[in-house]
């Protein structure tokens, strides 16, 4: 049997405990410390574009409370009773807003999020973000599914709305996908957009800023040289997205996802082999990438193609202011491009050891 929202909280709640410590005695009417009506309504808000839905749950809400008890006020709620409300004012919990579908319930105090088990993303910031300007992240390394940009800027597993206020991310997907039916409208829920030109174009010349165009710059072609220890990246002939940013004005960062390459086997397929003749090949037409990859398990971890559970941590860098240039020129792509590389270099060196990497380590740059 389907539960409501309310039942799956309310089940959810009985497994982690986070309410075991709420009082007995709760009240829902006003105190000096408690806020206001208007400013407790928008504390309840911070999933954008649910606000007219989030509205119409809280009136619900009110008025199922004046139709129990008889007043707003209620001199006793048991502590599920009030989980329940606070689910329901939340509104939020099993709602697609923007496509991040991350699982959270809010009480009178803390915000908690519960993150999927399938593996450990961490989203690092190093510099705010200015959200009247638009960002184009260049993600680094590609790995196997690019998980790790996924988890972080698809969803809000990971917080990416509350450490970069006012921004919206965008993650860029091969066209191929778009293709597919019922696989495009699902991947499209989750903010992923075609990797086409137009569409980046479209998402970094909006007025105003606040959008953030995520790439995968290696493309289909790293994945196949994703696997644990891997740091080979395939950037120095990529420079479609340097020109991107040129006429776009939009401002470039680098990102870079430690532990990405950890979260996948690969079947072993060095350059000149067979099968990676034949993935060369099939990449060729089809424009992606067919690695032969494994993992773990579900209830074992000795095969499978579920994702370790390594801990990911993406850190974003600073970013590269870029003037607008509608028609930029050869040395002014190779200018770009070259104080990208260095600042990408740049945040690997100074974060790798805080990360698990050795200091002898450093970036194939290909």
């Amino acid at each position: 049997m389907i539960q409501s929202p309310g039942g799956q909280v309310y089940s959810l709640w009985l497994r982690t405990q986070e309410f075991k410590n709420l009082p007995t005695q709760l009240s829902l009417s006003a105190t000096p410390d408690s806020p206001r009506p208007a400013e407790f309504v928008s504390s309840l808000l911070p999933l954008r574009n649910a606000e007219m839905f989030l509205q119409k749950y809280i009136t619900n809400a009110i008025e199922a409370i004046r139709h129990v008890n008889g007043k707003f006020s209620s001199p006793s709620i048991r502590p599920e009773r009030a989980l329940l409300l606070s689910s329901a004012l939340r509104a939020g919990l099993l709602l697609c807003v923007r496509g991040k579908f991350a699982l959270s319930l809010t009480n009178w105090r803390d915000r908690i999020s519960l993150l999927p088990s399938l593996f450990l993303p961490k989203l690092v910031k190093t510099e705010d973000l200015n959200p009247k300007h638009n960002y184009l992240f260049g993600f680094h390394p590609h790995g196997v599914l690019v998980a790790g940009a996924f988890g972080n800027f698809c969803t809000e597993a990971t917080g990416f709305s509350h450490l970069f206020p006012g921004l919206t991310s965008y993650l860029l997907m091969l066209p191929f996908w778009f293709k597919v039916p019922f696989f495009r409208e699902y991947i499209m829920c989750g903010g992923l957009v075609s990797s086409e030109k137009q569409s980046a174009n479209y998402i970094l010349s909006q007025e105003g800023g606040g959008n953030v165009a995520v790439v995968a710059v290696g493309g289909a072609p790293e994945s196949l040289d994703a696997r644990p220890g891997a740091l080979k990246l395939r950037v120095l002939g990529r420079k479609g997205f340097i020109k991107l940013a040129l006429k776009t004005g939009a401002h470039l960062v680098p990102v870079f996802s430690f532990g990405e390459n950890e979260l996948f086997n690969q079947v072993e397929n060095p350059p000149g082999s067979r099968l990676r003749v034949i993935q060369d090949k099939l990449q060729k037409v089809m424009g992606l990438a067919l690695p032969l990859f494994h993992a773990r398990g579900i209830f074992q971890y000795s095969f499978g193609l579920v994702p370790f559970r390594n801990p990911v941590y993406t850190v974003v860098g600073k970013p590269i202011a870029v003037q607008q240039n509608v028609s930029p020129s050869r040395e002014d792509i190779e200018k770009l491009h070259g104080e990208y590389l260095e600042q990408l270099v740049a945040l690997f060196e100074e974060n790798k050891t805080i990360y698990g990497i050795a200091e002898c380590n450093h970036l194939e740059l290909v």
